[in-house]
């Protein structure tokens, strides 16, 4: 197969990758080798960071380029090396925690661990949902805590973010629609079996599609020869055929 002949594939983990408990299926790990072997490129596209999806990547036993934290991060996971990153601008992040810790809510920090040594600072005296709690338990998450995240530093924020019941993810998302309109991407995933809504906030030039260009540039692939595969929820603004987006009621991203 000749450069011009390749196709990129960049496919997305939960609810496409990973079946409905979250793991990948014989059939599934085949189908992506054979992709691979017939010369094409491979490139996984989430909204999990490097440390959430890292065992995937092992067992799919493929090592690449990795579109992650929704298309803010493109990393090579061969060397564990960050080729392209979009951090949100420092004054949009402190007003986005600002708002949300203005409402009672502890807001979440993603950031960029290697200039960090941090994945997470979070919000402290402030309602933090027991599904946010169960989850750091459990992840291999490096946290930090600050009382007020207006103040910290946000040159290597990607991402801010929040757990809310449906009641108070409601409140919120008003008050960001109000304060920011089209400012900063907003989304939300509902986690049903918990009754939550798990609230992100990007830069709004944030996306996978953006990630998979990147992908894309590296390996001198056209982009008309990029095929996305999973989610069903379109960016406003993007082709719909291109974009990814997020299953309702999928626990994970």
């Amino acid at each position: 197969m000749t450069d011009s002949q390749r196709y990129l594939f960049g496919i997305d983990l939960d609810g496409t990758l990973l079946n409905p408990v979250g793991r990948v299926s014989d059939r599934t790990k085949a189908a992506v080798q054979a992709i691979l072997q017939s010369g094409h490129k491979v490139a996984f596209a989430t909204g999990r960071n490097y440390t959430e999806a890292r065992a995937i990547f092992d067992i799919i036993e493929h090592q690449d380029l990795a579109v992650l934290v929704s298309g803010a991060i493109v990393v090579d996971t061969r060397s564990d090396q960050t080729i392209y990153r979009s951090a949100m601008q420092p004054e949009l992040a402190r007003s986005l925690c600002q708002a949300i810790e203005r409402l009672g809510f502890a807001a979440v920090v993603f950031q960029d661990r290697f200039y960090t040594g941090v994945d997470y600072v979070i919000s402290t005296d402030r309602h933090i949902h027991g599904a946010l709690r169960s989850w750091l338990n459990i992840s291999s998450q490096i946290v930090s805590n600050h009382s007020d995240l207006s103040c910290i530093d946000h040159s290597h924020t990607l991402r801010v973010s929040t757990v809310l019941d449906y009641a108070r993810a409601a409140r919120l998302k008003q008050v960001l629609e109000s304060e920011f309109g089209n400012k900063a991407y907003v989304h939300s995933i509902l986690v049903v079996s918990e009754g939550v809504e798990i609230i992100e906030m990007f830069d709004r030039h944030v996306n996978k599609w953006h990630g998979l260009k990147q992908v894309a540039d590296h390996h001198a692939i056209p982009y008309d020869r990029i095929i996305a595969i999973g989610g069903r929820h379109e960016r406003p603004g993007h082709d719909s055929k291109r974009s990814f987006g997020y299953r309702d009621g999928k626990r994970a991203r």
